[in-house]
């Protein structure tokens, strides 16, 4: 089973993941006993930790809202609230209002590097 799956799965039957620098820690919040179905999933995600912590850290990313403000293509006015303000965007060359969702150029280029670590 792919180790992406298993995760799913898990999470689905109420496992909770998270991520600690190169650590992947579980925890159960479901009611009662862990499902026995559960044992061969975890089983599945051991040999492939560090796909599986890429993965919760994308995740974890893609919750979270960006805005245009967030871009570096996005020039912000010098007004008296420039993170919020109208101005312009150099990616798309047209003006952007700095609160606005950022655009997909935004989550896919610069959110990620090639190992798929969060870029600060």
């Amino acid at each position: 089973m792919n180790a992406l799956a298993a995760v799913q799965k898990l999470k689905a039957l109420g496992y909770y993941f998270q991520v600690e620098g190169d650590a992947l820690r579980y925890e159960w919040h479901g009611s009662g006993k862990p499902p026995s179905q559960a044992r061969p999933l975890l089983e599945a995600i051991k040999g492939h930790k560090r796909q599986v912590i890429s993965y919760l850290v994308k995740q974890k990313v893609l919750e979270r809202v960006l805005t245009c403000a967030d871009c570096s293509y996005f020039e912000a006015n010098r007004g008296p609230n420039p993170r919020e303000g109208w101005d312009h965007c150099r990616k798309q060359n047209k003006g952007r209002y700095g609160i606005g969702m950022a655009c997909t150029a935004l989550v896919h280029a610069e959110s990620y590097s090639e190992k798929g670590d969060v870029r600060h």
